[in-house]
């Protein structure tokens, strides 16, 4: 594992260089240590995790939990759909029209949260490793994937987040993910 402090802030992780070496690395150790890909909104993060997952598939490691692609009409994000990982079902989990929860300018699915806890809880249940893409504000107040993020941790599963980078610290912090990992992924978007 190629891993070198950050800035000395104890809550941020070590910078890791190659993530897919890490993951394999961490696979082999109890309990696992986690993978943070970081970076800021539309720079790549939800990409970088779907490639990380293929090629650690193609190495012969099983991959569940969740995605959650946007999904962008106009060059607008009208919505965020939550992807099953394992099965590659999906299914809505934001969208700019009501019904449901207001969450910023977004309005939160309850059957998709539903849906992305059982991906999320399938992929513990069979020790697969399990990504859950974009852990931010819902689940620092205690929403969203919070409560899947807390059992698949509690089960010592191997985990992938993604995390906007100004909230790294805290997610660590307040899901007790040290030690772990994290690769700022390279992109142009903005935050």
């Amino acid at each position: 594992m190629d891993v070198a402090p950050t800035d000395g802030d104890s809550r941020r992780p070590p910078s890791v260089a190659d993530p897919e070496a890490f993951v394999l690395a961490a696979l082999a150790q109890r309990p696992p240590p986690a993978l943070i890909l970081c970076g800021g909104i539309g720079e790549g993060k939800t990409s970088a995790a779907t490639h990380l997952v293929e090629a650690l598939r193609a190495q012969g490691v099983a991959a569940g939990g969740i995605l959650a692609p946007r999904v962008v009409d106009g060059g607008t994000t009208v919505a965020y759909q939550v992807l099953d990982v394992a099965s590659g079902k999906r299914q809505l989990l934001l969208d700019s029209r009501p019904p449901g929860v207001a969450v910023g300018r977004f309005y939160l699915r309850s059957e998709g949260v539903r849906f992305a806890r059982g991906a999320i809880d399938r992929a513990v249940a069979s020790r697969r490793l399990v990504v859950i893409d974009e852990v931010g504000r819902l689940e620092l107040g205690g929403g969203g994937h919070a409560a899947a993020l807390r059992a698949a941790r509690a089960a010592g599963a191997p985990l992938v987040l993604t995390v906007r980078t100004p909230f790294v610290a805290r997610v660590v912090e307040r899901f007790a993910l040290a030690p772990c990992g994290a690769h700022r992924v390279a992109g142009g978007g903005r935050e």
